[in-house]
């Protein structure tokens, strides 16, 4: 669906596409993993308004905020929840 997306679409659906692979890779373990596209989709997602196509937009990168301090203190907090859309 994002391919064939229109900008501004295109860069948040791949903004929530990239905070989701994170938390799969979260699952398997792979802490690098995680931060990596935590942060590409904040990136992503940090020039949206708070709130875009009925998603709370703020609260999300507020919550993804969270999460990359967690996981990159050391030793590693524990994770907040994960984040509700």
């Amino acid at each position: 669906v994002w391919l064939a997306a229109q900008e501004p679409e295109k860069t948040f659906l791949q903004g929530l596409i990239q905070i989701a692979a994170a938390f799969h890779h979260f699952q398997r373990g792979n802490c690098a993993g995680t931060i990596s596209l935590l942060r590409s989709g904040l990136r992503r997602l940090d020039g949206f308004q708070e709130t875009f196509g009925g998603i709370g937009v703020a609260p999300l990168r507020t919550s993804i905020r969270l999460w990359l301090e967690a996981l990159e203190t050391v030793p590693q907090s524990p994770p907040p929840p994960h984040p509700q859309l």
